[in-house]
């Protein structure tokens, strides 16, 4: 079993189409007058779904090739959002290297608001920016956050931050270049077939979606 542990294996891959979207692991029910209960089962996980744009068959060859080595779902990659590889408030010639690395302070009590350090900080993180907390060790998981709101300095997250990240002072630093989750893709990707474009039987796409593994 082989896992992909870098990102240059998700940049190499051109997307047409996909997303990445947040799974909650919520139990809904329902009386008979009409009130609803909701419990969370389980911390929030991501899903992922892409479809690459047309590329010679050899290419897609290879790709699923690669994904066949993660022998189903054994093995896992690190995938970004595409659409927002970096904040939407960072400019790389004027915030270089030092603005890939923010920090924040205090964590509200439900883990979800983070107080960012507007004194280190070139920039302010928007709505639909993501980040990942630094890891000092490799065994802690890869932890993903996209933020939902921004008051001030005080930005609100989803999912809510672990517990123990929140607690940890060695977590006050985020990374915002291309923050990923890993996931372990589903299996039957290797089953659907490499669709030609158009009827060009030289040109093809790929599609694979997964789900978001913290271990």
């Amino acid at each position: 079993m082989v896992s992909i542990v870098t990102k240059t294996w998700f940049d190499g891959i051109d997307v047409a189409d996909g997303h990445i979207s947040p799974l909650h692991r919520q139990q809904v029910s329902t009386t008979l007058g009409g009130l609803s209960t909701v419990i969370d089962q389980g911390v929030g996980l991501w899903t992922c779904g892409f479809t690459t744009v047309a590329m010679p068959l050899e290419d897609a060859y290879q790709l699923k090739t690669e994904i066949m080595s993660l022998e189903g779902s054994l093995g896992t990659v690190l995938i970004y959002d595409k659409r927002r590889p970096y904040p939407k408030n960072y400019v790389a010639a004027t915030h270089g290297a030092d603005g890939l690395h923010l920090s924040y302070g205090a964590v509200s009590s439900d883990c979800k608001t983070l107080t960012m350090n507007t004194a280190t900080n070139a920039y302010s993180l928007s709505v639909g920016d993501y980040f990942e907390p630094i890891r000092p060790r490799n065994t802690e998981p890869f932890y993903l956050h996209r933020v939902t709101k921004v008051v001030g300095n005080q930005v609100t997250v989803w999912p809510p931050l672990s517990t123990n990240l929140s607690k940890t002072s060695a977590f006050s630093i985020i990374s915002v270049e291309k923050p990923s989750a890993k996931f372990r893709l589903n299996p039957n990707v290797l089953s659907r077939p490499v669709l030609s474009v158009s009827g060009i039987a030289s040109q093809a796409t790929v599609t694979f979606s997964g789900v978001q593994s913290l271990i």
